[in-house]
C-alpha cells in the first residue's frame, strides 16, 4: 500500500507542496466566504481537483513525474 509522504526529488517536491498550499487557499477562501455570507461558487470540487492532484503526482511514488530512488538501508554486520 502507498504512503503519503514529501519526496526528495525537486520537481516532485515542488508539485506536493504547491498541491497543499492550493488546498489550504482554497479551504482558506470557502471559510471566508461562509463567514461573510458570500455565496460561493457551486463546483467548488472541480477547482479543488487540481490542487489535489498535485500532491498526489510529487507524494505517491506510482504517479510521481520524476521517480524516486529507493532508500538503501545502511547494511551493519549483525543485521
Amino acid at each position: 500500500m502507498w504512503q503519503l509522504r514529501p519526496p526528495k526529488r525537486w520537481f516532485n517536491l515542488l508539485l506536493f507542496y504547491t498541491g497543499w498550499l492550493g488546498l489550504g487557499c482554497h479551504l482558506l477562501l470557502m471559510l471566508y466566504c461562509w463567514w461573510h455570507q458570500i455565496p460561493y461558487q457551486i463546483s467548488w470540487w472541480f477547482t479543488a481537483v487540481a490542487p489535489g492532484l498535485s500532491v498526489l503526482w510529487g507524494g505517491v511514488p506510482a504517479l510521481q513525474i520524476q521517480r524516486e530512488l529507493p532508500v538503501r538501508r545502511k547494511s551493519s554486520f549483525l543485521s
